[in-house]
């Protein structure tokens, strides 16, 4: 996300939204180690999205 030109205080603030946009969970060093592009991010809103879709 930095490749984005995300800083350290905007991964936050996007994280917040993510949290109380969609309802999410999302652990911030993830968005560090793990969902590092747009792209690894949304696929795992849409996979968490269907998982609690399906409960």
């Amino acid at each position: 996300m930095f490749e984005l030109g995300f800083t350290s205080y905007s991964v936050i603030e996007a994280n917040e939204g993510i949290k109380r946009d969609f309802r999410i969970e999302l652990p911030l060093r993830r968005l560090y180690e793990d969902l590092t592009t747009v792209q690894s991010l949304a696929k795992h809103i849409a996979a968490e999205k269907q998982e609690v879709g399906a409960e």
